[in-house]
């Protein structure tokens, strides 16, 4: 019984990944319908200075992001080490380990060690929802012009 039970969830698991490659990453739930992934896990840049680029997620009740998914790169500027703070470990059934996620709000300091000119950064994440589908890994990207490194609390808007 045990084991039928995991392959019904596995057959889920497939089918929930399925729709989300199919569909625009809307498949219906049990209990209702799961987030699309831009209002699951929102992203805003902030300018804090001509070196620093804060990331805020404000990640919705019943989803979270994994640490180990994110990326960072800039095309036309270089980029610091990121300041992730340290997510909850949390045993992830489909990986069969534990891993490190974020939930709620989500501070993610992005150091500029060096800019020539306008650049495009970009930045990879990956989240689930408790309710048990995980989307594929976003990348999301937003065009920087270097003046708005000199005013402090600018925002970015990606897409």
């Amino acid at each position: 019984m045990k084991l039928r039970a995991k392959g019904l969830r596995a057959l889920a698991w497939s089918a929930a990944l399925l729709a989300c490659m199919v569909l625009p990453c809307r498949a219906i739930a049990a209990d209702g319908q799961f987030l699309d992934p831009d209002v699951a896990f929102p992203l805003v840049g902030v300018v804090r200075g001509p070196s620093t680029i804060e990331l805020r997620f404000d990640i919705a009740p019943g989803y979270y992001l994994y640490r180990r998914a994110f990326a960072f790169s800039a095309s036309g500027a270089t980029l610091g080490k990121p300041r992730i703070p340290p997510g909850q470990a949390k045993f992830d059934e489909t990986f069969g380990k534990t891993l490190q996620t974020h939930r709620g709000s989500l501070r993610i300091e992005l150091p500029l060690t060096h800019v020539d000119g306008p650049f495009k950064l970009s930045v990879v994440s990956q989240g689930c929802a408790d309710a048990g589908l995980c989307y594929p890994p976003m990348t999301r990207s937003v065009a920087i012009d270097p003046q708005l490194l000199r005013s402090s609390g600018v925002a970015l808007k990606f897409n």
